[in-house]
């Protein structure tokens, strides 16, 4: 059994809640066609400055609202989010985690014990900084995930078994970046 412990920190877990809500397909539909719609705002913008027409108080805008989406989008979303987990006070709260080869456990801030067989698992996002492991509740819009950071692991070995662990289980590992 792996016996992982971190401290919570607002500005990791809210980058990985931002990626998590990125991968949901709804989601992911819904920024395909506001990152097209602010693209075609924007070409429409610089169309309109270099073909000489009037530039108007509510064109400026809406070109400075499409190029600020497509710039700073996500670092927004994941400086606001972040404001708000310090809000709720997640800030240095202990985490525990626990995975062996039949199920991953977890306590939340009260201290309840949650089980996740790794059969119920069908995907885990490893990125740079941690593991991300969605677990559906009633439906692929209400779900919520598991955020196990590597800094959490005591050592590479620790990491490597972790690894090892999600490789026997029948989930799919993607990297993200």
């Amino acid at each position: 059994m792996i016996n992982i412990e971190y401290k919570t920190n607002p500005k990791e877990f809210a980058k990985a809640s931002i990626t998590y809500l990125e991968k949901n397909a709804f989601v992911a539909l819904i920024l395909f066609f506001m990152n097209l719609s602010c693209w075609l705002a924007l070409l429409g913008y610089v169309l309109k400055y270099n073909g000489g027409i009037e530039i108007t108080i509510l064109d400026n805008f809406a070109g400075s609202f499409a190029a600020c989406w497509i710039l700073f989008r996500r670092k927004i979303n994941t400086i606001i989010l972040q404001r708000s987990l310090k809000k709720r006070k997640i800030s240095d709260l202990t985490a525990k985690v626990n995975v062996d080869k039949n199920r991953i456990s977890w306590y939340t801030v009260n201290n309840q014990r949650h089980h996740l067989p790794w059969d119920k698992i069908a995907k885990i996002y490893n990125s740079k900084q941690g593991y991300i492991i969605p677990r559906v509740l009633n439906g692929p819009l209400n779900s919520t995930f598991i955020w196990l950071p590597k800094s959490g692991f005591k050592s590479a070995d620790e990491e490597t078994n972790f690894i090892d662990i999600m490789k026997n289980s029948k989930a799919k590992i993607k990297k993200i970046k």
